[in-house]
């Protein structure tokens, strides 16, 4: 790999790359397993001794100098790492379908699935391919927060090589580099098993390498960066979006060379086209069509049914100011929001343009949780960057504007095809950091700017261990010490969140939907530990993944199938409203503690 990308850098990619492959052989030859994986890391690591021992000894050999710099990250770090070794998966998303998709790939020991096994098989699975991986090598979820713990300390990183690689000076990137470190959902996100770090992780790789080539087209970056996006939008269908960025970029800064630009465009195709491949081909296999779901018609759940400039605002306002807590006169501003929608012809909950089933409202705190923590500061930052772009008219070093101008039209065109929905901000995630940095070089021109720049950081920094602290899904203080004085969403289904170190493991998991946990633990109990099971899984809202969590632990052997094929001998785990009942079934049924539904075991009855 072409020498002048930062060695961190190279790394990232050999393993991501690594990944790729090891789990497509080892998926076309049906043995996805822990001992092949093991000896297909053995194998990793004697390949990148052979390739990067002496530069991965040579950084080790640099003086390391403490400054605060350095111990503010390594405070973040250590209090992360130990937040997410000591805590389990929990997330709503990935106790739905990031979990179960890895397990039913465990199962099958392979990635290529001949039958639908959860609501979300049409995503794009790089992000499960870096959790199948890590369970596997490590024999359980305890280090899954890995995937997207090493991407937020990537992007720290990598935002002071981009900041410059854009023309800052030293002190004004480090800055930049702690900002980013204190982004709110970034610091919530980096503990749990979502995707979304992972996405801005390659995707500021992507950039970078761009920044790094600088407009000569090498062969070898051209490669690295149509890896990088092929891996991005092998992640999540929003990095389509922010591609725009790199991509964008690079067409600019290399329009003076059409061959070379031609060249390259040519070699970025081939290699999307061999990363999607059999992405494309299963969702087509699968669901009919290369993206796994019909996102024209009326009623789909993630893109917009109208493409108006009305529409485009609407949801442009709601995905900023959902991230400004509003303490104080919340009623008349939220009256005025109203009114603001009405002149754009739109309700404020229109449903053409607003995720199925959410309704919006404006938030009185900054909520410490993994889907909707708001990002304050770093808005005021992009936005007043924005306001001193029409200070100057004439910029000595235009590539931070033109990245900057490129991530403001990512974000129109996100708002343009994409619903609002109240978890948002971790979409936008590239947004955030992006803007962050090239609004921060941009503002560094002004001595003002400098000023805000520096007052953001005294308030972000404190702030930042304040929100690992108070991660609401796995806090280090129990919030029933200071409930009563803070105006937390609470209601019947609301768990009061628990410190981690208090609350046992296995009741973790259930965090998102703790009336499950004595339903789940009851119908698990009916199993005999001697006997080889086979179960089909029918759950109303899809909670799936602590049952293969409780039945493993139990030490139970087991096959979970589809409906389709359920059989005499078939256990149906279900959950309802009401109480299954089928007169060919003999079923039990145990309620949750508050009036929501029951879980229920059936097997058909022998004749």
């Amino acid at each position: 790999m072409t020498k002048n990308l930062s060695l961190f850098v190279r790394l990232q990619l050999f393993w991501y790359s690594f990944v790729l492959l090891l789990t497509w052989a080892l998926s076309f030859l049906g043995v996805l397993n822990r001992t092949n994986v093991l000896a297909g890391y053995a194998l990793f690591l004697l390949i990148g001794i052979f390739l990067y021992a002496k530069e991965i000894y040579a950084e080790f050999k640099k003086p390391v100098r403490i400054t605060f710099f350095k111990s503010f990250f390594l405070l973040l770090f250590v209090l992360t790492f130990v937040q997410g070794i000591a805590s389990a998966p929990n997330t709503t998303d990935s106790m739905v379908y990031h979990l179960p998709r890895v397990m039913y790939w465990i199962q099958d020991q392979s990635v290529f699935q001949q039958v639908i096994r959860t609501t979300h098989d049409y995503m794009p699975p790089f992000a499960e391919y870096l959790l199948v991986n890590i369970y596997l090598l490590a024999g359980g979820d305890r280090l899954l927060f890995l995937s997207q713990w090493i991407s937020y300390i990537s992007s720290i990183f990598l935002s002071g090589l981009i900041a410059r690689k854009l023309g800052s000076g030293k002190k004004i990137s480090k800055l930049l580099m702690l900002l980013v470190a204190a982004l709110p959902i970034a610091i919530v996100q980096s503990v749990s098993t979502q995707t979304d770090l992972v996405v801005l992780n390659l995707l500021l790789i992507s950039l970078y390498i761009v920044l790094v080539d600088s407009g000569e087209n090498k062969i070898k970056n051209i490669f690295l960066l149509g890896l990088s996006l092929g891996l991005g939008m092998l992640t999540k269908p929003t990095f389509f979006i922010f591609s725009i960025i790199p991509l964008g970029t690079l067409a600019i800064i290399s329009c003076k060379n059409v061959l070379k630009l031609s060249r390259s465009g040519v070699v970025i195709i081939l290699i999307l086209t061999l990363i999607l491949n059999f992405y494309i081909r299963q969702n087509i296999n699968l669901f009919g069509n290369i993206l796994g779901k019909n996102v024209l018609v009326k009623d789909d759940a993630n893109v917009n049914a109208i493409f108006t400039v009305s529409a485009t605002a609407s949801n442009a306002l709601r995905d900023l100011v959902i991230n400004i807590p509003v303490p104080f006169f919340y009623d008349a501003i939220s009256n005025s929001f109203e009114k603001a929608h009405s002149l754009l012809g739109l309700g404020l909950n229109d449903d053409r343009i607003t995720f199925t089933l959410t309704q919006f409202s404006l938030s009185r705190i900054i909520y410490p949780q993994e889907d909707v923590a708001g990002n304050p500061i770093h808005l005021l930052l992009i936005v007043f960057a924005f306001l001193a772009l029409f200070w100057r008219t004439s910029w000595r070093n235009r590539r931070p504007v033109l990245v900057y101008g490129l991530t403001m039209l990512s974000f129109v065109l996100f708002c343009a095809a994409l619903r609002w929905q109240p978890f948002i901000g971790r979409l936008l995630m590239p947004f955030y950091v992006v803007g962050t940095i090239t609004g921060g070089i941009i503002l560094s021109n002004y001595k003002l700017g400098r000023i805000f720049v520096s007052l953001s950081l005294i308030v972000s920094l404190p702030l930042a261990v304040l929100f690992v602290l108070l991660n609401t899904s796995r806090p280090y203080v129990s919030y029933k010490h200071f409930l009563e004085k803070i105006p937390f969403p609470v209601s019947q289904n609301f768990l009061v969140p628990q410190a981690f170190w208090e609350r046992p493991r296995k009741m973790q998991y259930f965090n998102p939907r703790w009336y499950w946990y004595e339903p789940y633990t009851q119908i698990v109990g009916n199993f005999v530990k001697s006997e080889n099971y086979t179960v089909s899984f029918d759950l109303m809202d899809k909670f799936e993944y602590p049952f293969w969590v409780l039945l493993q632990e139990r030490g139970l052997k087991f096959k979970s199938i589809i409906p389709e094929e359920v059989g005499s001998k078939t256990y149906i785990i279900s959950t309802s409203l009401e109480p299954f009942e089928d007169k060919r079934y003999n079923t039990v049924c145990y309620a949750t503690q508050i009036e929501y539904g029951y879980a229920c075991l059936s097997k058909r009855k022998t004749n």
